[in-house]
């Protein structure tokens, strides 16, 4: 075992030391950290795909979680996503991307806006309200990760 899988068990045995503890209280982001949404929404794409690799049985996540991953990541990199493009982006089969995207339109967190150039394609975006909330969510992983990540840093 090499050094770097030795540094990455004792992240993930902090880590689950961490989430184990009932009366652990994440704290808040110090200043020293910068707090990088898109890179937290990146890792966690790659991550999703390579626990797929590893563990073809199980799913990576809640297909509506990763759905909302593409488009955060589409919506700051600027980029237009259709329907056609999800289902391959988040390796859904189609029906499951469609019954996810209705859930998600349903909760404001989605939209479809038609393609003035082409009445069969819907780009899909994230509202303002989905904005926010995977905004707070990878916000709240990174307060709860930091900390792991200072204790492994200081070891």
């Amino acid at each position: 075992m090499n050094h770097a899988e030795r540094v990455q068990i004792g992240i993930a045995s902090k880590i689950l030391t961490q989430l184990l503890e009932p009366q652990h209280v994440p704290r808040a982001i110090p200043a020293s950290h910068q707090f990088d949404a898109l890179a937290i929404a990146r890792a966690l794409k790659e991550n999703f795909a390579k626990r797929e690799e590893l563990l073809p049985i199980l799913p990576a996540c809640n297909p509506g979680w990763r759905i909302l991953i593409e488009l955060y990541i589409a919506r700051r990199e600027r980029v237009r996503v259709s329907i056609t493009d999800i289902t391959h982006l988040t390796n859904l089969a189609g029906a499951t991307s469609l019954r996810w995207l209705k859930l998600l339109d349903d909760g404001g967190l989605v939209i479809r806006q038609p393609d003035i150039n082409d009445r069969r394609r819907f780009w899909l975006c994230l509202t303002d309200r989905g904005l926010g909330t995977v905004s707070q969510v990878l916000e709240n992983m990174a307060a709860h990760f930091n900390p792991v990540f200072d204790l492994a840093y200081a070891m």
